[in-house]
């Protein structure tokens, strides 16, 4: 019996994947699931670390490179390549988790026909202000956030809520009760076994995540300058290199005298989180009261890893907490924003080394006992299943399929040898542009970034490189026939030079831009003109030939153009007749 072919699902994610971001982890997670059901596609963003194309766990994973420019300029880049992406493919299925990607294809939903997945992890009419304050403005103004996101909530088979504070909010937002699911995410247990039997480093206070402002690292900063100086106490602030509020953080690390206490660690793979935990004494989250906090957020990844590390935890009383933890029972509470009740809940548990084993060990039987991964995936499956029917049965999807970790500097030659990424190149064929957005995100006349990707029927998708492409908005010709090359011969030159300095000119030009340099030709190659050829020379040609050549025609020693061989035939060798 032929085994049922699996069917075809887009998953779309504004996320660079795989990353150390919580949010990108969970959703590794999810794809690894997926691709051992159904055939796969997932659309990301390029970074200069991770490649064009490749084959993640089972699935294909294409990368779309938006450049270093406006956060809004780089929306609409990773826009026009989804567009093309559903031109180019069809889908029963499309899956995407933030509003970026949820604007194109709910507005492609109707003439395509494929179910629709919202999974809701945060919530852009809350936190573009905070994170975006510079552009908030612009898009406010032409199409406001909360109207595309009711846009996308009505269009969506199924919402998914990152935690019940999510859904909550969603079911006042008028989200119908039969297409609303919470999923929250979920991590490996396995993974962090290892890191949990161990009792980390003497004072050692990790940090794990972002510096947006809702986290409240700013908090976390107060309460260690009031720890006591006597007290052996050091934070590890583990924070993604290209955070935007990381200069603001080191100035008052500084200010606050804090430099021999606090030290900034850039980011592992997922993979190497455990070792990075085992050093731990206490983890914190240091939550802020911040609108994100009180409408829209998820459950939050490091919790969940610090409790399947088995270590410790200090987190601010906010309603997504309580979700997860007991106070008392699996972590220590503080008021949101008490600066001295954070330092005092730090300074019990760096004391009292038997009450932080307890509440570490309750808190990881707590984790594997209410949100197991293997569940989590189950549930995941369901909600597909009543979408579109069976899936395909599992398959193994291990081995040479899998991606591994990418290879870093300093890394030696052999490390290539074990990276088994099997490169997925086969061209994906595009259709022309259409205008199939109901709602677009800016007015068409607004966006002048160079297209990333070829156009025309006959094209191919190409994925370049951030160096290869410049993709800053500029402004280009509307259409890529304005350009024109032609040759040196069908243009006129200025005689300012004598003509043998002029044949180091034998270039091509692009007229309306700049100079495109080609290779110089060996005018003794280029062919002379010929009685055949019935016409005077142009001064372009004139300007190739030998300064001998021009005195030999100008004074008649040769023949003119006409029949024969221009070059005269040299004295002796005639042929005898």
């Amino acid at each position: 019996m032929p085994a049922k072919s699996k069917s075809k699902i887009l998953y779309a994610s504004f996320l660079e994947i795989p990353s150390p971001a919580g949010l990108s982890c969970w959703v590794e997670e999810e794809i690894k699931e997926l691709a051992r059901h159904y055939d796969v596609d997932v659309l990301s963003l390029k970074s200069e670390d991770l490649s064009h194309i490749e084959r993640f766990h089972g699935a294909r994973l294409l990368r779309v490179p938006v450049g270093s420019g406006p956060f809004l300029s780089k929306v609409k880049a990773f826009q026009r390549a989804l567009n093309r992406q559903l031109d180019s493919e069809e889908y029963r299925l499309c899956h995407f988790t933030s509003l970026w990607e949820g604007m194109t294809l709910a507005s492609r939903k109707a003439a395509t026909g494929f179910k629709l997945v919202y999974e809701v992890h945060g919530l852009a009419s809350v936190d573009f202000r905070a994170v975006h304050p510079s552009e908030e403005k612009a898009v406010e103004q032409s199409y406001p956030l909360m109207q595309q996101e009711k846009h996308c909530f009505k269009t969506a088979d199924r919402v998914l809520a990152g935690s019940r504070l999510i859904a909550d909010h969603l079911r006042k937002r008028g989200v119908a009760e039969k297409r609303l699911q919470v999923l929250r995410p979920a991590v490996d247990l396995h993974l962090f076994e290892e890191a949990a039997t161990k009792k980390g480093s003497l004072g050692t206070i990790l940090y794990l995540g972002s510096l947006l402002p809702w986290q409240g690292v700013q908090s976390l900063l107060a309460a260690m300058a009031e720890l006591p100086h006597q007290l052996p106490a050091r934070l590890l602030l583990v924070v993604p290199k290209r955070e935007p509020f990381l200069r603001e953080v080191r100035g008052k690390i500084q200010m606050m005298g804090l430099s021999r206490k606090v030290e900034i660690v850039d980011p592992v793979p997922f993979e190497k989180l455990p070792s990075v935990l085992a050093h731990a004494s206490v983890c914190v989250a240091p939550l802020c009261n911040h609108e994100h906090n009180n409408q829209a957020a998820s459950t939050p990844h490091k919790l969940l890893v610090y409790m399947a590390a088995g270590k410790p935890v200090v987190v601010a009383q906010q309603p997504v907490v309580g979700e997860l933890l007991e106070n008392g029972v699996h972590a220590l509470f503080y008021p949101p924003g008490d600066t001295e009740g954070l330092a005092e809940s730090i300074k019990t548990l760096l004391l009292d080394q038997e009450r932080a084993t307890c509440l570490g060990n309750q808190a990881r039987l707590h984790l594997e006992a209410t949100l197991n991964l293997s569940t989590q995936k189950k549930l995941l499956l369901t909600i597909y299943r009543e979408l579109i029917g069976e899936p395909a049965e599992s398959a193994d999807c291990r081995g040479d399929a899998d991606t591994w970790p990418l290879i870093k500097p300093g890394d030696s030659p052999n490390a290539l040898e074990s990276r088994r990424i099997a490169e997925d190149t086969a061209p994906v064929r595009l259709l022309a542009d259409e205008e199939t957005d109901e709602i677009p995100f800016l007015p068409r006349e607004a966006d002048t970034d160079p297209d990333i990707f070829s156009n025309g029927e006959e094209d191919d998708l190409v994925f370049r490189s951030v160096e290869q492409e410049d993709t800053a908005p500029r402004n280009l010709p509307k259409n890529q026939d304005d350009w024109q090359t032609q040759d040196l011969s069908d243009i006129q030159l200025p005689r300012g030079k004598p003509a043998g300095e002029r044949q180091a000119d034998n270039q091509r030009w692009l007229l309306g831009g700049p100079p495109f340099p080609v290779e110089v030709e060996d005018p003794e190659t280029l062919q002379k003109p010929t009685r055949r050829q019935n016409r005077e020379l142009t001064p372009t040609e004139l300007a190739l030939l030998s300064d001998s050549d021009v005195k030999l025609i100008e004074t008649g020693e040769t023949e003119t153009p006409g029949d024969g061989p221009t070059d005269p035939e040299p004295k002796g060798k005639k042929e005898k007749k």
